[in-house]
């Protein structure tokens, strides 16, 4: 389910994603231009996929400083935690459900407000673009490709290649990733074959028939960083794509 910021009343243009945008001027938000999305519950793997660091907070009194910088670098999500912690996201991972332990208080005493809790997490609309709710489902096919479905690339373990050997080079960002940009990035470079891994990993190469039987799709089912609806491989497992 993909939802829009101006569900909440809101019309924002979608920020461009980029590693450099914390390193920019960060513009504060006003608070009417935030929409509160609620507690969550947390945990590992994270609710929101991106770490902020402390040190790119400028405002640490309220959940403000957050959005602001989840704003700045084109994340429609913000979220804090624990206190201190700021988390930055295209969709709500993993959709664990909702909590009620969002109940420690902000950094420099401001007890107005508080900055989510204990494996909960509190989800602010910045209104930099649109988000998405898992849970993750297997996209089955996507102009004119198909998928294999899911097969071990387990390198460490047996010291083999890869089964897609290639990263592409005009390969997505991670931040942003999702089954329709790698496998456009696959095909635009030539290959036939596109899989995902880690939630954030494109590979491509020309395999026809994977060799080996593949492994049941749900250990496949990490949600894609950039669409959670989707599922883009798993660790050591590849969520295979083929050219018709």
């Amino acid at each position: 389910m993909i939802f829009f910021a101006h569900s909440f009343s809101l019309a924002f243009v979608l920020s461009v994603l980029s590693s450099e945008s914390f390193a920019n001027p960060i513009v504060s938000r006003q608070a009417e231009h935030i929409a509160h999305l609620g507690c969550w519950k947390d945990s590992a793997p994270r609710t929101l996929h991106h770490r902020v660091s402390s040190a790119d907070v400028a405002d640490k009194t309220s959940f403000q400083g957050c959005t602001d910088v989840c704003f700045n670098a084109g994340w429609p999500l913000a979220g804090v935690e624990y206190g201190d912690e700021c988390y930055c996201g295209n969709g709500i991972l993993y959709n664990y459900g909702l909590s009620e332990s969002c109940n420690m208080d902000c950094p420099g005493g401001n007890t107005s407000v508080t900055c989510g809790g204990p494996d909960a997490i509190q989800i602010y609309s910045t209104g930099a673009g649109p988000y998405t709710v898992g849970p993750a489902s297997l996209l089955f096919s996507y102009n004119g490709w198909i998928t294999a479905h899911c097969y071990e690339d387990d390198i460490w373990s047996f010291g083999g290649p890869r089964l897609l050997p290639h990263i592409p080079p005009n390969e997505p960002p991670a931040e942003s990733m999702n089954v329709e940009k790698c496998v456009d990035a696959c095909n635009v470079s030539g290959y036939t074959s596109a899989g995902l891994e880690w939630g954030q990993e494109c590979w491509c190469g020309n395999v026809t028939y994977p060799p080996g039987e593949s492994v049941p799709d749900f250990e496949c089912a990490i949600p894609c960083n950039g669409d959670d609806t989707e599922m883009c491989g798993g660790s050591s497992r590849i969520l295979l794509y083929t050219k018709l």
